[in-house]
């Protein structure tokens, strides 16, 4: 790729770069659509050769067969390949690439020997730069088509390299009650078929190192059908194991399962039966359980195995820092925190100076942030309990003056709170989003209610991934300056939410 250096990227920061000046060139790449003489159907053909025209937001090539779009995946803007159908639609088909006719240079060898069947890292045949590109411009493409919008300033991508990233994982178990064969891994990719792994690349080494004896351990449970699944947690000091059971644990095989994790130094949690939230086995709890820090704001943030935390932790650093630094606060300023979680940017916040309101949706969430804000002796953080995708106008904390407003939202966005803070007038949002597509909603929204989207850029938490989170900027639009889009923004929003 002309200009990047994917080596060089896997500092703290991309150098920033407009959408216009993409230094990947999908102009270079794109090319003319496939087209056959009288071809048969797609559907029956046993093999394909296309030629990719570009690539689509979630990393897949882009071809048409039939006058029918073609999503490949596996595939690269300019490249021939021959294909494999996978599922045939109405309007578009989908399809894996299987042989690489004619490659760009943009390709590389997949590093991980379960690419390819494992669920989890679809786009490793991308050098990391085209992959943080092309997050970029999924970002830029949402916010462009979906509401019209273009903020005034890119951001930098924010990456924090590419492999070894990940302190949380998700292990399936598949007991073969005739062949009695036990698979303990990875989701594979469309199905439910579970591959085994004896390590992952993208994984934290302290957990990576776990996998081989996780598989000996769960053949030794006299019960295999009851075998759920395992968790895998890292903070920065401990480890954690979680593993659930549709049953209470076999007492003989859990004292060997202890002996094997006091062993390793590894937390044990287990969740049986009905139980609906994990307890800890071993240690006691007076041994120290886990935690990870925000050293940039002096913060120790204590969680269980069950809380949402973000998997990447020095990206998250970055991201938090990023957005402190965006949101500009000053001491004595309130601040609204709205899907805090554990206090992720509240604490952040509140060590800057200023009063937090701290809003989640979650009882337990809520009382280990308060913990967390009074174990760092931050007095100026208070969290409230509120389901955020509803009207919460009553809750009391709710018709309260604010100056600022940071917003983290699962995929389904911030449709309603966002309604709720511009009424509140604050001269700067920062919005957290998992998803673009919302965000651009919840930006066409924000554009009509007289937000300005003023910065705007892909953030890369799950590298390898098509997975693309994003932060932007708003800040009030100038008496009489609202935006040209915002009559169209809100009639989209509408559309979404069901109301007009």
């Amino acid at each position: 790729m002309a200009g990047i250096d994917p080596a060089r990227m896997s500092g703290s920061i991309v150098p920033a770069q407009t959408i216009e000046s993409t230094t990947v060139n999908m102009a270079k790449l794109h090319k003319k659509r496939t087209s056959f003489a009288k071809p048969a159907p797609l559907s029956t053909r046993a093999a394909i050769v296309l030629d990719i025209e570009r690539m689509t937001p979630e990393g897949r090539g882009l071809s048409h067969y039939q006058d029918k779009p073609v999503f490949v995946e596996g595939a690269l803007a300019g490249e021939q390949v021959q294909v494999r159908l996978s599922a045939e639609h109405s309007r578009f088909a989908e399809a894996v690439t299987e042989k690489v006719l004619q490659p760009v240079e943009l390709r590389r060898q997949p590093p991980c020997e379960y690419y390819g069947r494992c669920g989890g890292c679809s786009v490793q045949h991308m050098q990391y730069g085209l992959q943080l590109e092309i997050k970029q411009q999924a970002v830029a493409e949402q916010l462009s088509k979906l509401a019209g919008l273009k903020p005034q300033e890119w951001l930098p991508t924010l990456t924090a390299g590419e492999w070894r990233y990940r302190t949380r994982t998700h292990l399936a178990m598949l007991w073969d009650k005739q062949s009695k064969v036990l698979r303990l891994g990875f989701r594979a990719r469309k199905d439910h078929e579970v591959v085994e792994v004896g390590h992952c690349q993208v994984l934290d080494p302290r957990l990576s190192e776990l996998l081989p004896a996780l598989k000996a351990l769960m053949l030794q449970y006299p019960h295999k059908e009851r075998l759920g699944h395992i968790e895998l947690v890292a903070g920065d000091e401990h480890r954690a194991l979680m593993l659930r059971l549709t049953a209470k644990a076999d007492a003989a095989w859990l004292s060997e399962m202890t002996t094997w994790c006091e062993a390793q130094q590894l937390q044990l949690w287990l969740q049986e039966g009905e139980q609906t939230q994990p307890s800890c086995h071993w240690p006691a709890p007076e041994q120290g359980g886990l935690y990870y820090t925000l050293p940039a704001f002096a913060s120790r943030f204590d969680f269980t195995p069950a809380d949402f935390i973000q998997v990447n932790p020095a990206l998250n650093r970055l991201m938090v820092e990023q957005a402190m630094a965006l949101l500009a606060v000053k001491p004595g300023e309130r601040v609204l925190d709205l899907f805090a979680g554990l206090g992720n940017f509240s604490l952040a916040a509140a060590r800057a100076g200023a009063e937090v309101i701290a809003v989640e949706g979650t009882k337990a969430m809520v009382e280990r942030g308060n913990a967390n804000a009074q174990r760092n002796g931050l007095s100026a953080v208070q969290f409230h309990c509120a389901d955020l995708m509803a009207d919460f106008s009553h809750q009391s904390w709710a018709g309260r003056s604010v100056d600022k407003v940071i917003l983290d939202p699962p995929r389904a966005g911030a449709l309603h709170a966002v309604r709720h803070v511009a009424g509140l007038k604050p001269s700067k949002i920062v919005y957290i989003s998992c998803n673009p597509a919302t965000l651009a909603r919840d930006a066409a929204e924000l554009d009509q209610l007289g937000y300005r989207l003023i910065k705007a850029g892909a953030m890369d938490m799950f590298p390898q991934t098509s997975h693309v989170e994003a932060i932007a900027l708003f800040e009030p639009y100038k008496r009489g300056g609202q935006g040209k889009k915002a009559a169209a923004g809100s009639a989209l929003a509408r559309r979404y939410s069901g109301r007009g």
